[in-house]
């Protein structure tokens, strides 16, 4: 699903033609955090409109007399994209590439629901950080290598809840999202 949210998220930018959205992709890194390949881009373009999340449009090239597909999204596929964005947005459980994706989408999203999103996982993070304590509390005394573990998934976790603790309050003093 990453690659399919993060080519309709391109789209609720902006109408774009398959080439354009390869080099978005490419100019913005989007490789380091999904698998989309340039050959999959007109697969995914083909499933977005199969599905009625975007529609077709033979528009003339700048400079040239051939012609593109434009894709320019849908009510529906605005919909659709916004919340699947949410969800992973929410997600402590989303893959990462789906929490970057949605992420990258901030300014085109609702700046209430977003703060909502982000306060939900937080609350989710401190919940899961809780919840490991009193698992590692139970099961001590453990061997290093398991309190290890422990304290490397406390780590993570850690970090990224003062991550979305910091947005969450760029985003409340007024920092993006835009829309």
């Amino acid at each position: 699903m990453s690659a399919e949210l993060a080519v309709l998220g391109l789209l609720v930018e902006q109408p774009l033609h398959g080439y354009a959205i390869s080099q978005l992709i490419e100019e913005r890194g989007m490789r380091n955090w999904t698998p989309i390949g340039f050959s999959s881009i007109y697969q995914i373009l083909d499933q977005i409109v199969a599905n009625g999340w975007a529609r077709v449009r033979i528009e003339p090239a700048p400079g040239r007399g051939k012609e593109r597909r434009v894709h320019h999204v849908t009510e529906e596929g605005r919909r659709h994209w916004e919340a699947e964005a949410m969800s992973a947005l929410a997600d402590v459980d989303a893959h990462a590439g789906e929490f970057l994706i949605a992420l990258s989408g901030v300014p085109f999203l609702e700046k209430a629901a977003v703060r909502g999103a982000l306060t939900d996982r937080l609350g989710r993070l401190e919940s899961r950080l809780t919840d490991l304590e009193h698992d590692l509390a139970a099961v001590r005394p453990v061997p290093s290598h398991v309190e290890a573990m422990f304290g490397f998934v406390a780590s993570r976790l850690s970090c990224e809840h003062d991550w979305a603790h910091r947005y969450l309050a760029d985003l409340t003093a007024g920092e993006e999202p835009t829309r």
